[in-house]
């Protein structure tokens, strides 16, 4: 999971990151490995307990969290693997953060793009996951329910953590 704890992302952060907290909850109690990185002028490892208490301010170095994201998801042992970007689209580094998501899709990666309040969902966003899940999340009512969807896509019998 990689969040967008920018400054443009300030206005949305804390149901944001609230909701990144449940849904990585969710997949921990499902058995999976989770990682989250908060990432604005540099990229941060959160461990989960604290990621609903990350806070904006600063760039978007979408890049460092896709390079932490692949050298991470390379030795995981799972066997499906999802990037998970939380951002609203504005990226201070477009070419490298798509081509080291684009490296990641090549080598099974699902990846899973949530566009927080974007108008750029047809733009950079579709270009960074052309083939992937894209999330159009402007309401609280679209996050909680398109990130209870994402895990019960993930793990069907999973029960619904954010009711």
């Amino acid at each position: 999971v990689v969040l967008d704890v920018s400054g443009s992302m300030n206005r949305c952060i804390t149901r944001v990151s609230g909701c990144a907290g449940a849904m990585a909850s969710a997949f921990v109690q499902m058995g999976a490995s989770v990682k989250a990185w908060a990432f604005s002028n540099s990229c941060t490892h959160v461990p989960l307990r604290y990621l609903k208490y990350t806070r904006a301010g600063g760039g978007t170095n979408m890049g460092g969290a896709a390079r932490n994201a692949r050298d991470w998801l390379a030795n995981c042992q799972e066997s499906k693997k999802f990037l998970i970007i939380l951002t609203d689209g504005q990226c201070s580094d477009p070419t490298e953060s798509a081509a080291l998501i684009c490296d990641m899709t090549a080598t099974g990666v699902q990846t899973i793009a949530c566009a927080i309040d974007s108008s750029d969902i047809d733009g950079y966003l579709r270009e960074l996951a052309p083939s992937a899940h894209l999330l159009d999340v402007r309401t609280n009512h679209q996050m909680s329910s398109s990130f209870s969807s994402l895990v019960r896509d993930i793990f069907p019998t999973t029960i619904d953590v954010y009711s």
